[in-house]
């Protein structure tokens, strides 16, 4: 194979559809006819700087570190709220009540409280 003289337009316009637009190198290569080697070489030549880490990643990345901060601030103060308890706190205080009332009246003779109270007092 020669060399082929392809215009500069041409070949900014493969990287183009490249960088841009997301189209994979093999598929560029084949509707344009031109082979992936050309194609890698020309990104290196016409590959905007942009792509680079520069000053809007600096700034994007800063942007998500103060929104971190805020959100795990927001959640630790949810977990700290002072609302209405857990499902298993909620339960444990009545049932412990109720048994040691029934423990006391002597009609629980024989039953513990549970370790899990959702299920009910267990038998020993």
């Amino acid at each position: 194979m020669g060399t082929s003289n392809f215009s500069d337009e041409f070949k900014r316009d493969a990287v183009h559809q490249i960088t841009v637009r997301g189209y994979p190198v093999r598929e560029v290569s084949r509707r344009l006819g031109v082979s992936t080697h050309s194609l890698y070489k020309w990104m290196k030549l016409f590959a905007e700087p942009s792509s680079k880490p520069g000053v809007d990643q600096e700034a994007e990345n800063r942007r998500l570190k103060r929104e971190l901060a805020r959100v795990t601030e927001e959640r630790d103060i949810l977990k700290n709220c002072s609302g209405p308890l857990p499902a298993c706190a909620r339960y444990k205080q009545p049932v412990l009540c109720f048994a040691r009332r029934a423990v006391a009246d002597g009609l629980l003779v024989g039953w513990t409280p549970l370790k899990n109270v959702a299920h009910g007092p267990m038998r020993t």
